[in-house]
């Protein structure tokens, strides 16, 4: 008992964080989750945060490959709602694509994508 409270007590994170990156490699759109064991994991569609077995149940069940970037946005809008709901003001949306890199959705893109769903 004594030593599984030990092995408990050192693989305690009290600040624990998970991350998902995303970029291109080469021609290829690549999205990563990080998760606190250190482990990585390519996925074409991932959720993290308080929410995320709901989200990702959804992702998993309705991504389809070749998604255009409406559609792969209105997804991430629609697997959060799943989760509760989703403020314009409190969200971020961002794309990474081949053609532009790295851009992010202004307030009005935001509320046009939450609106489209809805």
């Amino acid at each position: 008992m004594a030593k599984a409270a030990k092995h408990a007590k050192l693989t305690f994170h009290p600040f624990a964080v998970s991350a998902l990156v995303g970029g291109i490699d080469g021609k290829t759109p690549a999205l990563f989750r990080i998760d606190t064991t250190i482990k990585t994991a390519c996925s074409k569609a991932a959720a993290i945060g308080s929410g995320a077995a709901k989200a990702q149940a959804y992702l998993d069940e309705h991504y389809t490959d070749g998604l255009n970037k409406a559609g792969a946005v209105a997804l991430a809008v629609k697997a959060i709602l799943q989760t509760g709901t989703l403020a314009a003001e409190e969200a971020e949306i961002a794309v990474i694509s081949v053609e532009k890199g790295f851009s992010t959705y202004s307030l009005t893109e935001k509320r046009n994508a939450i609106d489209d769903v809805v």
